[in-house]
């Protein structure tokens, strides 16, 4: 295997302190680093340069998380429209940041206290033989904050505010076998599950039309964080946004993958049509540590950073 899932979500946000204050003084997660200056290395793995771009980030996540992150940035004035701006719930992009409750319920009511809005009231449905809770929050930037009560929840380790997460990353997209393939061929993370969720419930609390519905692949290895979710809708037609999904854009971006062996990876994904953004390069990585980096642009339009494990 050469990725275990999702190490880094990157997220813009036109507001910094509001988005802080979302996933730090709510949700609870640490600061892992930062607030800093972001590298010229780093911009430029976002295909920016620091003579045009400046940016300030955070990196958020639990004490001894090393998956599902979150790269959350500023580029102050030169911050562009959110990714989402105008879409659709049912439009292709990186859609999702999950995060497990202890309670949905209370997260529901604390949250709806301090003036967050919702999609709907929490929902129950069954996946993959289990029965899941699940409301969607519409966090800063349209970034949608998914929020679940699991069966199998009760084993990670919640912040002191009762949530943990990133747990799984969720892209929505028009191709549900290529996206399969571009994650388990191209970076050898294996498939976990295969669904199909519909019906009132779930029309409700997603925002889809009638009789809509949407298939769902889940590939994991074998962490409890950053698992990858693609999300191909049925009986609706989507438009497609993730070419949108870049810096300087608010709203959620690209990912970051640890891999085994950078440019064999790099290799593979280009024969799914990626295209080299910025060759392999020492970088200080999310954490602080120093590794090799590179990126691609995957031919839908997503960026992808690459790290040498």
């Amino acid at each position: 295997m050469s990725a275990i899932g999702v190490q880094h979500i990157v997220v813009g946000a036109r507001d910094f302190e509001a988005a802080l204050r979302l996933y730090r003084d709510h949700l609870g997660l640490d600061l892992r680093r930062g607030p800093e200056a972001v590298p010229s290395g780093e911009l430029a793995l976002w295909g920016l340069s620091s003579s045009s771009f400046g940016a300030t980030a955070v990196t958020l996540g639990s004490p001894t998380q090393e998956y599902g992150l979150i790269r959350l940035v500023s580029f102050g004035e030169q911050t562009g429209e959110p990714v989402r701006k105008d879409a659709r719930p049912y439009d292709y992009s990186p859609k999702n940041l999950d995060f497990e409750t202890r309670d949905l319920a209370q997260a529901y009511q604390t949250l709806s206290e301090v003036g967050y809005a919702f999609r709907s009231e929490p929902v129950v449905y069954e996946h993959d033989g289990h029965l899941i809770k699940e409301v969607q929050m519409i966090g800063p930037d349209g970034v949608n904050v998914v929020l679940l009560e699991t069966e199998s929840g009760s084993r990670l380790p919640f912040s002191p505010r009762g949530f943990a997460g990133v747990t799984q990353w969720v892209l929505t997209l028009g191709d549900m076998d290529r996206g399969v393939r571009l994650f388990s061929e191209g970076l050898g993370i294996p498939m976990a599950m295969h669904n199909r969720l519909a019906g009132p419930d779930i029309e409700r609390m997603i925002g889809l039309p009638p009789g809509a519905g949407l298939d769902i692949s889940i590939l994991a290895g074998d962490t409890p964080f950053g698992r990858i979710e693609l999300v191909h809708y049925e009986g609706v037609h989507s438009e497609d946004y993730t070419a949108r999904a870049r810096p300087p854009a608010a709203g959620m971006l690209q990912v970051g993958f640890a891999v085994n062996d950078l440019e064999p990876a790099i290799g593979r994904l280009a024969s799914f049509g990626a295209t080299l953004l910025c060759p392999p390069t020492e970088l200080t990585d999310p954490v602080g540590r120093q590794r090799r980096a590179a990126s691609v642009v995957d031919s839908s339009g997503l960026l992808i950073e690459l790290w040498q494990r």
